[in-house]
């Protein structure tokens, strides 16, 4: 191996490090609009390396590099932090290799630079005063950071010259210690379309679905078809209202949002929190209250918090008997068939009096399993690759499809015991590549509310 000198030595080492961010920025900088070229994380391990400490050096440039893709993927899926990933509950059904085949190209820079460190760790030991470039190096990043702040973004995005994921976890966790729940005031609240329908209809029925990656399609065409889809399903006998509403953070959030008008974290929901969301306002009215989700309660805690907000009777993957469990439909989360349990949420409650159910979907979460836009729509698909990217088409395919059976199954209810329908997406698809993702807004997303007639 060629004996290089202390200069060469430190720009391999630099690049090494350069090389994942750069090629991570420019792939997805459009859908994270901020992303640092080095993280201060790796300056460490590049002085320990310096000062002759292998065994450290490799410690510390695993935990950095650990932390840092962490902080990406929550970024990815509309988590606050990777604390969010870490922290909430077991999951008892994921499967780690559907992610891992699903996602293993994204890991290809990392790869990269792993090779160019190692290539680096066999050149020739400098001197003990090698330890003033990089810091001399450090600096100035650090000083280039503050300026490149407040440049304009250039296409690829904003840029910052450095960032620490670490620090970004710790200051996250101490505001998610603080944090308490806000009450948000959306200008339109799905809530009281389901209290006016309930204060009218003493003994009806309210089903609520919350659709999984549902986002709002930025090409107005392709969302008038998901509309045609909805309504040629589910006939003459309801009135559709199409509209879409703001969301922020992941399914969790989703769910906080659109049944409690609540931000923050659901770990500091308690009954008093939880007074206002949907569920328990029906229940004081004497409603039974029914929540379904074909995937675990263990999952983000769900079985411990959904009665907080008025749900008396959950049903999760662990509950849910045959014959809904001969069937299971996903990937990576691979629980029951989100069709099955439309067909549960709409059967007739056997209690009297008014009855609300919520489902939340399972089965357009990503990644979508390997298949054919091949499932019969009475509309045609909502869209092809002449107008979308093939995923974005693919996984609005799935949805119209969902759509088709909740508009079938409402279409086979008696008439005077049609239940009102609402139906909303939980927050826009977290695909990696910046094509599929563009294809949603990353502000908006999509509901539908079926009306009975009277």
């Amino acid at each position: 191996m060629p004996r290089l000198s202390l200069s060469w030595r430190v720009v391999g080492l630099l690049l090494a490090w350069c090389l994942p961010s750069v090629i991570y920025w420019l792939m997805y900088a459009p859908s994270m609009p901020f992303y640092p070229l080095f993280d201060a994380e790796m300056m460490l391990p590049l002085a320990l390396m310096i000062g002759r400490r292998r065994l450290i050096f490799f410690l510390t440039l695993v935990g950095g590099a650990g932390i840092a893709s962490a902080q990406a993927i929550a970024a990815l899926f509309h988590f606050p932090s990777a604390l969010d990933l870490v922290t909430q509950g077991d999951v008892p059904e994921l499967s780690v290799p559907e992610l891992i085949a699903a996602y293993w190209k994204e890991g290809l820079p990392l790869i990269a630079a792993a090779g160019v460190t190692l290539v680096a760790l066999r050149l020739r030991r400098p001197t003990d005063r090698s330890w003033m470039l990089p810091a001399l190096v450090l600096v100035l990043l650090l000083d280039l950071s503050r300026v490149t702040e407040h440049l304009r973004p250039s296409r690829y995005g904003a840029m910052n010259a450095v960032g620490s994921p670490l620090a970004g976890l710790v200051v996250q966790a101490s505001r998610t210690r603080q944090a308490h729940l806000e009450q948000l005031h959306d200008a339109r609240d799905l809530r009281q379309d389901a209290l006016t329908w309930a204060d009218s209809h003493p003994d009806g029925r309210v089903v609520w679905l919350l659709v999984e990656s549902l986002g709002l399609p930025v090409d107005s065409s392709v969302r008038s078809r998901l509309d045609d889809v909805l309504a040629a399903a589910s006939g003459q006998g309801y009135q559709l209202e199409v509209g879409s509403v703001p969301f922020r953070g992941s399914t969790t959030a989703g769910e906080l949002r659109r049944l409690c008008q609540l931000a923050g974290s659901y770990s500091r929901l308690d009954m008093r929190a939880g007074r206002d969301c949907i569920p328990e306002q029906l229940r004081a009215r004497g409603w039974h209250t029914t929540g379904l989700h074909a995937f675990s309660g263990l999952m983000f805690q769900r079985a411990r918090w959904w009665p907080l907000i008025g749900l008396q009777d959950t049903r999760f993957l662990e509950s849910l008997g045959d014959p809904l469990n001969s069937r299971r439909c996903g990937t990576a989360f691979r629980g029951l068939c989100d069709e099955d349990l439309v067909t549960l949420a709409f059967a007739e409650p056997i209690a009297k009096g008014g009855h609300f159910t919520y489902l939340l979907t399972l089965n357009t979460h990503l990644p979508l399993p390997e298949r054919a836009l091949d499932e019969p729509l009475r509309v045609g698909s909502p869209c092809d690759e002449t107008q979308g990217p093939h995923r974005a088409c693919e996984l609005l395919h799935r949805h119209a499809s969902l759509l088709q059976t909740v508009g079938e199954a409402a279409a086979r209810q008696a008439e005077g015991r049609r239940p009102l329908i609402i139906i909303v997406g939980d927050h826009s698809p977290p695909f990696v590549s910046h094509d599929d993702r563009g294809f949603f807004d990353q502000d908006q997303v999509p509901f539908w509310i079926l009306r009975p007639p009277g």
